[in-house]
Formats: structure tokens, C-alpha cells, sequence
């Protein structure tokens, strides 16, 4: 099977490293970005199957980034899943409204990481 690329657009590289502990074993393959703008340029040269961003980097707020990821070429039907600390109703209601398709919060566990991802790329992958 092959492996899919996520891209993770992340300053904490605790959590990154979390993330790409959970997904040991698994048919992903993690990408990481510190900055929003560098994220962007990931998204544009990796063309990944599904982003994770995190709202609060260090150059540009998460919702940028999405509006951003947006208007990349190919990037409209990618899935972004936000996984942040913010789990205030009004942050929710605006991803939604960028056409986030998840939100999660941090601490998150593997398992609910595991599957909201798996719900977005299995099919893909079973597809492919």
C-alpha cells in the first residue's frame, strides 16, 4: 500500500514528535512545518493528502493559513484537520467555516487521532 503524506503545520516540535509516535506503524507519513508560510510551501511542492494545522504558529494564525491553503492548486478537496489547544466555540464555528473538515483538541489520544485520519484516508487508500 502507499504511503500518504500529512502534512503538519506545527511550531511545538513536542507535539510533532507525538503526533509522528502515533502514527508509527501506520499507512502515513508525516511531513512537519514549524511556520505557517513554510507550511504553505510544503503544501505546494509535497501535494499532501491531508493537512493538520495547528492555530497558534509563530508567523500567521492557523485560520490564514487554511484560507491560504485554500487556493493552492489541487489543494481544494484536501482534507485539514485542526489539532490545537483551542477548544473555544468561536474558533470551531470560524474552521468550519473555512471548510475545515475536523477539529481536535490537544492533548488528543492515538486512537481518536488515528481514526478522524483513517476516516479521510482509508478510503483514498483502499481507492488507490
Amino acid at each position: 500500500m502507499n504511503m500518504q503524506r500529512i502534512l503538519y503545520i506545527e511550531d511545538n516540535m513536542l507535539n510533532v514528535q507525538l503526533v509522528q509516535k502515533c502514527l508509527e506503524n501506520s499507512p502515513y507519513q508525516l511531513i512537519a512545518a514549524q511556520y505557517g508560510e513554510e507550511g504553505i510551501q510544503f503544501a505546494a511542492t509535497h501535494q499532501p493528502h491531508l493537512v493538520m494545522v495547528d492555530l497558534n504558529l509563530p508567523d500567521m494564525t492557523g485560520f490564514d493559513v487554511i484560507a491560504h491553503l485554500r487556493q493552492l492548486p489541487g489543494m481544494g478537496n484536501i482534507p485539514i484537520i485542526i489539532l490545537t489547544a483551542d477548544s473555544s466555540e468561536k474558533s470551531m464555528r470560524r474552521v468550519e467555516s473555512l471548510g475545515c473538515e475536523g477539529y481536535l483538541t490537544k492533548p488528543v489520544s492515538r486512537r481518536l487521532l488515528l481514526r478522524k485520519l483513517d476516516s479521510f484516508l482509508l478510503p483514498v487508500a483502499i481507492a488507490l
